[in-house]
């Protein structure tokens, strides 16, 4: 997010200071900077910029002379270039008496020493360029001197970020005017060391980028000086003092326990409830555990139990129209308390049409990926691009990839009327493969959409404003008119919607075959965690586990198709099968077990919906070398972007709390999207 808005904020400028070329033409660069942003920031999310997410210099006992703040100011005098006694240190630019005070709004310059090591600067440049070259038309037959100037870029763009995090993380903000944000102007820069594989300083020195960049590539650590960096201190918000006085939770919940109110308990808008989000993901450890240390919840506790598709439609009902109370609590137990659900689709084993509708898309996912090369994709299937039959800009179409081809993604959506798009998906998928994905998409909206209903149902009926009956009937409204099934809209209800399905069917590929420099981990982060924008998104089991949910009751991450596996092996066993099998034969056909399962994770607009009391799931993508890549295939059940939220009509009203439901009563799911984005960086938060 903070690559994307500093794009955005200065698309006419990204490049101002590159070598002069005929070949540099401005209207060609300003189009791929904007076809280049998803890109960057896709790729810089897997990328932890700094080792952890706790203050550098809280962390100095494991960081050896990490950010010092020693030097005597009066002693040294100002830019001398000496810089302690390691690569990492931070000192004013122009010392004043200790005795002075420091205004927490006041901009002030900083000189600062960097360590590539330490931030992550060779993964972070290598992704970068790799990012810049799979998008730009200009690196094809580039003379020298445009390649050069994207290598500048490079070194230039990757120390800025590094120095921006540091900065926060020593609870300071960069702070640059518009003009200071372009290569060259936000810093002088000085001391540039480039360092060995093994991040051992190769000798000599140089002082700007275009002394370096000869003898620097991307992936290249390098520890530079950095000099009159603009920045002032972080304003601390409320809720981030609370967690600094509080930091385990445990006066918050006894005052809570005795029966007082929190400043911090409150959401006021949407904006605070993304906001909320962010601090959640950002919270997450980052860690990644192998397969056999890794938490697949408890079995005995009904929250992390798989539940049957049939227990969650209509048809399970009480005669009065109330949700089976087994049922939801079922479901409210595993999605508010462990951030995901498993359903299995052949309830139990007793009926497989649904499951075989899985397996055809299987198949699919595997043939676009096992039976193409990279090469071919890229060349047959167009990239990423807005479709203006969605309606909205944020929908988007196409294959994607990063990181030398080890993410990949196909972005696909239904019409209307079943067509799939992009509209050349019959020419790589093939008519039975679009058949299938289109099958799927079915299977796992009309599953989506009963536990929609489950949730704000409950929590309708926990506000008091509806009672069971009729909190479960303002429910299933929601689900059918809110949620984007891809199907039309029945109903007289003001929408303007698009004749493409707001929600994508996803085709991905992880794999871990490119360690980022230094780290080498067996299993590691793959996709950063985040939450999504969706009313539930559901991920078919793959065959290979590397979903990770946060679990914030167990406070650890849950791979749940770890526990899928094992539900399994339990049925099997019972049924007196070989629980190791794989696969089973249905009818004449071979299906694969993970078939049977898919897992069901809240997004932020069921969290709105719900009043919070089901909370966005924080989760990510972990991937394990020396193994097959992960094919998956998650289906992201968005809203219709033009139906408006009626607050009456779905959930019963507003209580005296409920602020963030009034915030958006009579806007669009389009304008509740917009409005939920997080706070740009260096606006306040």
């Amino acid at each position: 997010s903070i690559i994307a808005h500093h794009i955005q904020q200065n698309p006419q400028k990204r490049f101002r200071r590159l070598p002069q070329s005929k070949e540099l033409c401005v209207q060609e660069m300003r189009l791929f900077q904007l076809s280049l942003l998803l890109t960057i920031a896709q790729a810089l999310v897997f990328v932890p910029i700094a080792p952890d997410r706790q203050s550098i210099v809280a962390s100095t006992e494991r960081h050896q002379n990490f950010w010092r703040r020693h030097r005597q100011h009066n002693r040294l005098g100002v830019g001398t270039g000496e810089i302690g006694d390691g690569p990492n240190w931070i000192e004013r630019s122009f010392p004043v008496d200790t005795d002075d005070s420091m205004d927490a709004k006041s901009v002030i310059d900083y000189d600062m020493g960097v360590s590539g090591m330490n931030l992550q600067i060779g993964p972070l440049s290598k992704r970068m360029f790799e990012a810049i070259e799979s998008r730009s038309s200009l690196m094809k037959g580039a003379s020298m001197d445009v390649k050069r100037g994207f290598l500048i870029y490079t070194m230039d763009f990757a120390a800025k970020e590094a120095v921006r995090a540091a900065l926060k993380q020593n609870g300071l903000e960069l702070q640059l005017t518009e003009d200071e944000q372009d290569e060259g102007m936000w810093a002088d820069i000085d001391n540039i060391r480039l360092l060995d594989e093994e991040g051992v300083p190769i000798p000599g020195t140089y002082d700007s980028w275009e002394e370096a960049v000869d003898n620097w590539q991307p992936g290249q650590a390098f520890d530079f000086v950095a000099r009159q960096v603009p920045a002032k201190m972080k304003e601390l918000s409320l809720d981030e003092l609370l967690q600094a006085l509080d930091p385990n939770g445990d006066l918050r919940e006894q005052a809570k326990s005795a029966g007082m109110s929190m400043p911090d308990d409150t959401m006021k808008n949407l904006q605070d409830m993304a906001n909320e989000n962010v601090r959640r993901t950002e919270d997450s450890p980052r860690e990644a555990n192998a397969d056999g240390e890794v938490f697949a919840g408890i079995p005995e506790n009904r929250g992390y139990r798989v539940i049957n598709a049939k227990e969650l439609s209509v048809d399970c009902l009480q005669n009065d129209g109330i949700e089976n109370e087994s049922t939801l609590m079922h479901v409210m137990d595993a999605m508010a308390n462990h951030g995901c659900l498993i359903v299995d689709v052949t309830d139990g084993g007793s009926s497989f049409e649904q499951a075989q509708k899985i397996s055809g898309m299987w198949d699919t996912a595997h043939s676009f990926f096992l039976g193409m090369s990279l090469e071919e994709r890229l060349e047959k299937i167009p990239g990423m691009t807005s479709l203006e039959e969605v309606g909205s800009p944020h929908a988007k179409v196409g294959f994607g990839n990063c990181n030398g081809g080890s993410m990949q993604f196909l972005e696909t959506r239904l019409d209307r009327e079943g067509k799939l798009f992009p509209k050349e998906a019959e020419s790589f998928l093939g008519m039975y493969g679009c058949g299938h994905l289109a099958d799927a998409f079915q299977v796992v909206s009309d599953i989506g959409k009963s536990i929609v209903r489950v949730i704000v149902g409950a929590s309708t009926r926990e506000s008091g404003l509806l009672g069971g009956a009729e909190a479960t009937k303002a429910a299933q409204l929601a689900a059918d008119e809110l949620v984007d099934d891809g199907k039309s809209l029945v109903g007289d209800i003001e929408n303007k919607e698009g004749r493409v399905s707001m929600s994508p069917h996803r085709l991905c590929l992880y794999s871990n075959e490119q360690s980022a420099q230094g780290q080498g981990e067996d299993t590691k982060e793959i996709f950063g965690a985040h939450t999504d924008s969706t009313f539930v998104t559901a991920v078919p089991v793959a065959a290979i586990a590397g979903l990770e949910v946060y679990d914030e009751d167990e406070e650890e991450w849950y791979r749940p198709e770890i526990a899928a596996r094992r539900y399994w092996q339990e049925q099997r066993s019972a049924a007196g099968a070989d629980p190791n099998g794989l696969t089973e034969v249905i009818d004449g056909v071979e299906l694969p077990w993970y078939a049977r399962y898919i897992v069901f994770m809240p997004g932020e607009l069921l969290q709105l919906c719900s009043r919070n009391e089901v909370m966005a799931a924080v989760h990510r993508v972990v991937a394990t070398q020396d193994r097959p890549a992960r094919i998956s295939a998650p289906v992201l059940l968005r809203g219709r972007c033009g139906v408006r939220m009626d607050v009456d009509r779905y959930v019963g009203g507003t209580t005296e709390g409920d602020f963030v439901l009034r915030d958006c009563d009579g806007l669009t799911i389009e304008d509740i999207h917009d409005a939920m984005q997080p706070t740009p960086q260096g606006s306040g938060r």
